[in-house]
């Protein structure tokens, strides 16, 4: 295993983290403008996959709770329905910090290259049983049924695993902290050419 500073060199990353980093709308517009060189509008070219950098993070858990949040709200089509895009910023915010803290630092947007909202928004993150719940929902669809028992452990699953987000979104909407530093980072003139609005 080696890591230059926080960039990927050769390491076994978790897959939800890998997930999270790749389906977010900023690296997917850093991979588009940077590297995919070409191609159909909204086109990735897996040959230039590899090209592109992946930053490790010094906590892996926030991602993962993350990627589980998203999985499950997307796959309840909860994510719309109850406003929880939130979930959504803080992913791209997040990674944004991840890659671009230093430049941060140097540009006097924090005081030094630090995730910091990482350490705000883990404050409120608990972990949800998607595992248990998609491995529960996918029986259900590709089979058609579910014994009673599975059928009610679903529900049961579904249920606190809402509970558990609600909870987070709420916490997390009431934190001024974690509301300045992603207007920090979205403010940024990087992060505006990025999305396109610079």
């Amino acid at each position: 295993m080696e890591a230059t500073g926080y960039i990927l060199t050769s390491i076994t990353l978790p897959l939800k983290y890998l997930l999270l980093l790749l389906n977010c709308y900023a690296i997917y517009n850093i991979f588009y403008k940077f590297y995919s060189g070409g191609g159909v509008d909204g086109e990735i070219k897996i040959n230039k996959l590899q090209l592109l950098p992946i930053y490790i993070s010094h906590n892996f858990e926030p991602y993962l709770i993350l990627s589980d949040y998203l999985l499950f709200l997307y796959s309840t089509n909860n994510i719309q329905k109850h406003g929880m895009t939130v979930f959504d910023y803080i992913a791209d915010s997040l990674v944004y910090e991840l890659y671009f803290k230093e430049k941060f630092a140097k540009d006097g947007l924090y005081p030094e290259p630090k995730e910091y909202l990482l350490e705000e928004v883990s404050k409120h993150l608990k972990p949800i049983n998607y595992d248990r719940w998609a491995e529960l929902y996918w029986k259900k669809q590709l089979k058609g049924s579910l014994t009673p028992d599975e059928e009610k452990e679903l529900e049961e699953v579904e249920k606190e695993n809402m509970k558990v987000i609600k909870q987070a979104y709420s916490s997390i909407k009431g934190d001024s902290e974690i509301q300045k530093w992603i207007e920090k980072i979205k403010f940024h003139k990087w992060i505006k050419i990025i999305e396109g609005e610079g």
